[in-house]
């Protein structure tokens, strides 16, 4: 019996890599014709290519704008205006795995994100410190960066930033189980997500742009990879260590909150502020975790505030 047992999880497992692995083969390659499709610039780093946006005078004090793990680089597209008209220099750009940035098949972490983040820079050839603003996942990537190059860095400004507290929901657990994770991903979760966002755009909350650039990028192999690893090696994990050296590197840091959020748990403002003593944390009442994009005029003045 136990034998048997054994034999039909080997081939259940078996099945669900050939099951995935069709499914990708079925999806479109992201190469040089795919992506004149796309609204963006293109520089090639080390990691791989890189699709970025640059926004507003070409004198402005750069702010360079962090998207989280599902939404790509137009997620901040309500947020920009504000600040362009304010005379900052806005840089947008899709992480590796979404958007129409490259999908490598590595180990989204800490460390794949900090060489992100400075091929992005280095490659635009951008010497002086800027802003930097991180958005859920994105606030974590922004964590990490600054931490690791405070010298590089003006200002912090993190929202609903994941890695304060539990920030994988208990139907995402399962995603992340090795060879199990991207099968679910590919066949469950991407429906899922994908319906959530069809909602927002019912609510009025997102812009058809916005919309329909979020399910693009599900059209190309190596985005549920990309999305699984992450959760995994990334999301998943604490930033406190982050927290503590920003903290002794003095750089000044904004938290911005919605009390209603249900995607990364409000109460992991408490773990902020208790490591970074001196945040500026601005809660925004009766909203959730998409008051960035939904309601942006409330995000933009303490943003704002902030940096001026």
């Amino acid at each position: 019996m136990v034998k048997i047992f054994f034999v039909t999880l080997f081939s259940f497992f078996l099945l669900l890599i050939i099951g995935y692995q069709v499914g990708e083969l079925t999806l479109k390659k992201l190469d040089e014709e795919a992506r004149e499709n796309f609204d963006g610039n293109f520089i090639k780093t080390e990691l791989g290519t890189l699709c970025y946006k640059f926004h507003g005078p070409k004198d402005g004090e750069i702010i360079l704008l962090i998207h989280g793990w599902s939404y790509p680089k137009n997620v901040f597209d309500n947020n920009i205006q504000a600040l362009t008209r304010n005379g900052f220099r806005v840089l947008t750009f899709d992480h590796f795995g979404r958007g129409c940035s490259d999908r490598p098949r590595v180990t989204y972490d800490k460390n794949f994100y900090e060489k992100e983040v400075l091929g992005l820079i280095n490659g635009l050839n951008i010497k002086s410190p800027f802003y930097i603003l991180g958005y859920s996942m994105g606030g974590a990537v922004a964590t990490t960066f600054t931490s690791r190059h405070p010298d590089k860095v003006k200002k912090l400004i993190l929202i609903n930033p994941t890695g304060a507290g539990p920030s994988i929901q208990r139907e995402q657990q399962l995603l992340l189980v090795p060879i199990l994770g991207p099968f679910l991903m590919s066949y469950f979760g991407k429906a899922s997500v994908i319906k959530g966002i069809e909602e927002e755009f019912k609510k009025g909350h997102l812009t058809f742009k916005m919309s329909r650039s979020f399910k693009k990028q599900f059209d190309y192999r190596g985005t549920i990879h990309a999305f699984t690893s992450c959760l995994k090696n990334f999301v998943s994990k604490s930033q406190v260590s982050e927290y503590k050296k920003i903290t002794n590197q003095k750089v000044p840091v904004q938290l911005i909150w919605a009390d209603n959020d249900e995607d990364v748990e409000f109460k992991g403002h408490e773990v902020v502020q208790r490591h970074i003593p001196g945040i500026v944390f601005n809660p925004i009442n009766g909203f959730d975790h998409g008051v960035l994009y939904s309601h942006p005029h409330l995000v933009n003045k303490v943003i704002l505030d902030f940096l001026n």
